[in-house]
């Protein structure tokens, strides 16, 4: 899979793929987003590395804490 399809199937540019690989910035990606990365990579939300920075769970809504 090149850049640009992993970044097709996931909704970012393949330069932005690029730039993650290169650690020149941390991936930010909102929970679906997430979840077709895992998908497309063919791997599980605990195989993504520790310091991935979308990692809060994808099938739970939002905590609201009130006062």
């Amino acid at each position: 899979m090149t850049q640009e399809q992993l970044g097709k199937e996931i909704g970012v540019t393949g330069n932005t793929i690029a730039r993650w690989e290169r650690g020149e910035v941390q991936p930010k990606l909102t929970p679906s987003q997430t979840k077709k990365l895992c998908k497309a990579l063919g791997i599980s939300l605990d195989e993504l590395p520790d310091d991935f920075a979308s990692r809060h769970p994808i099938d739970e809504p939002p905590t609201i804490i009130k006062p």
